[in-house]
This record gives structure tokens, C-alpha cells and sequence, in this order.
């Protein structure tokens, strides 16, 4: 395997102490060698954090820092941590997760051995006290499978990302898309031939927050991901970003369909819990009373069902 260099890209904003010294110390620790970690401090405020990280650099040679003058956003920052990197392969990283100490060595080694351009993994949801909970379902992984999983929805996870470098002098930088930038970024991505494909096993420990997304804003994310769907299912080989935000300023505005999509939430995270918790027929009869209050969940259900199909028929 080559020991080509990974630029680590990580922003960080209002993560505790503990939780940055994990996600960095998870980084530092990987038995891939070769690495540089380009840390964003999106809060300049936050002294204690920018102690943290200027504590790092000090230590290790490997380690980047950029201090935003104000609050930019994750966009911003990504973008700014792009510029300044360094490697051939690129690598996603958020300040609050784990990464398990052989993920990029894995990564690589998976994206060389299949001759990919772009990897992502699977993860293993945390609490906040970063107790595990349970594992993630792992969508495309094959590149038909991916190519068919990106129609319906972001099958991938942000942080566990890890690409060519190359992409970059294509698509330049991601976009500013509310809520879902990491999604507009892959689309672009397929769109331009690169291959993508995930891998069936988890390599990140990813937290989950019970003062996450708000609901207001879980309903502009997914009419956001609507958007971006329809344009990849339409346009896949001259897919437009512009064209996206063109559609979410009308679905927006659109309060009947922005109902449908906050009870369309609503009942996935009543059913999902409900098969979670080994409560089959529970969660059965939560979807048909979702299908009879709302028949339009129906479409929703279909998207799921055809994703798991697609990549059981594709699996290698």
C-alpha cells in the first residue's frame, strides 16, 4: 500500500474539551503515518478550544490550525481547510466522533485494491456520553450500488469520508447548501464519473445529540435532500447545484408540503425506534397508521426498501 499523505479536515465550534481531545487524539493515533490534520476554529471566542488545538500543533508537526476571525459556518471552514491541504487523498473528520485507529490505513487500502476515487464507511452511533448504541445501516456499497443508493437520499456519512484530492481541481470546493452540503458534494462527485462506494463495516464512532437538529430545521434538510434527488434522478451527468436551490426556494414556500415532510419525520422516528427496540408488530402498525393518515409516506416507504434491494443485488 502507498504511503501517499491524507489531509485530515476537520471545523470545530462549540464541542466540549473532552470530546475535541478524543476526535483529535483519534486522528493522531491512526497507524497510518503519513497524515497532516487541518483543524478550523470556526469560534474564536472559544478560547479554551483554541488552547486545545494551539496545545496539539505545539506538540505534533502534523497538526494545522486556522482561526476564523468570526463565526463562518461549517461551509466556510471546510472550504478555508481545503486550501490548505497538503495531500494527495483528502479525509472528513467532525470534532465530537472517534475514528478507530485503522480507518484510514483501511480506507486507503479498500480504495487502491478497488481502484475508487471516493470511500466512505458505516458508523457506530454513540450517546453523549459517548456510550455505544448501535450500528448503522451501510447503503452503496458497490459503485452501482452507490450510483443507485444517491437517487433517494445521502447514504453516506460525512465524516467518515476519505477521497482524491483530484476531485478537488473539478468540483473546487462544496457549495453552500443549507443543511446539506455533504449531499450536494457526492452528487457532484458521481456526476463527474468519479467512482464511489462504501464499505461494509464501521470505522467511526459517531455521536448522537438529544439537542441535535431542530425539528424546523430537520424539515428544511429534508426538503433540501428532496431537491437534491430530484436533480441527480434527473440530471445525473449535468447535475446543478444551481438548479437545487432554485427548487428548495419553491418547496419552501410550499407550507402544505413542508407539513407532509415535518408528520413524514414525525412517524419514521416513532417506527424506527419501535424496530429498535425489538417491537416489530409495534412499529408495523405505526406504519400502517402512517399510511392511512398520510398516504403519501407510501413513496417514502418504496425509497428504503428499493435502496436495500439495489444493494443486496450489487454487493460484491
Amino acid at each position: 500500500m502507498s504511503e501517499k499523505k491524507v489531509s485530515v479536515v476537520m471545523s470545530v465550534y462549540n464541542e466540549t474539551e473532552e470530546e475535541l481531545r478524543g476526535a483529535i487524539e483519534s486522528i493522531l493515533g491512526q497507524t497510518y503515518g503519513n497524515i497532516e490534520f487541518v483543524i478550523v476554529l470556526d469560534n474564536p471566542e472559544n478560547e479554551k478550544l483554541k488552547a486545545v488545538i494551539l496545545e496539539y500543533q505545539k506538540n505534533d508537526s502534523r497538526v494545522k490550525s486556522i482561526f476564523n476571525d468570526e463565526n463562518k459556518g461549517l461551509v466556510y471552514s471546510l472550504n478555508k481547510a481545503l486550501e490548505k491541504a497538503e495531500g494527495e487523498y483528502i479525509a472528513r473528520m467532525d470534532a465530537d466522533d472517534y475514528s478507530v485507529c485503522d480507518r484510514i490505513e483501511k480506507q486507503i487500502r479498500f480504495l487502491e485494491k478497488k481502484e475508487l476515487d471516493f470511500v466512505y464507511s458505516g458508523v457506530m452511533y454513540m450517546d453523549e456520553s459517548g456510550n455505544s448504541l448501535y450500528p448503522s445501516d451501510i447503503g452503496g456499497l458497490t459503485y452501482t450500488a452507490a450510483v443507485k443508493s444517491m437517487r433517494y437520499k445521502n447514504c453516506s456519512f460525512h465524516p467518515t469520508w476519505l477521497f482524491k484530492k483530484e476531485i478537488l481541481d473539478v468540483l473546487k470546493r462544496y457549495h453552500d447548501v443549507p443543511y446539506a452540503e455533504d449531499y450536494d458534494f457526492i452528487c457532484r462527485t458521481i456526476s463527474k464519473g468519479y467512482k464511489v462506494c462504501g464499505m461494509n463495516e464501521w470505522l467511526l464512532q459517531y455521536r448522537v445529540r438529544a439537542s441535535g437538529i431542530s425539528n424546523s430545521n430537520k424539515v428544511k434538510q429534508d426538503i433540501m435532500a428532496e431537491c437534491i434527488g430530484k436533480e441527480y434522478r434527473k440530471h445525473l451527468s449535468c447535475y446543478s447545484t444551481a438548479n437545487v436551490l432554485q427548487e428548495y426556494d419553491k418547496k419552501i414556500r410550499d407550507k402544505k408540503y413542508c407539513i407532509f415532510i415535518a408528520k413524514r419525520y414525525e412517524y419514521g422516528q416513532k417506527y424506527k425506534k419501535l424496530f429498535r427496540d425489538g417491537k416489530f408488530f409495534q412499529g408495523i402498525g405505526m406504519i400502517i397508521i402512517a399510511f392511512i393518515k398520510h398516504p403519501g409516506l407510501m413513496k417514502d416507504i418504496y425509497r428504503k426498501v428499493y435502496l436495500k434491494r439495489a444493494n443486496k443485488r450489487t454487493i460484491e
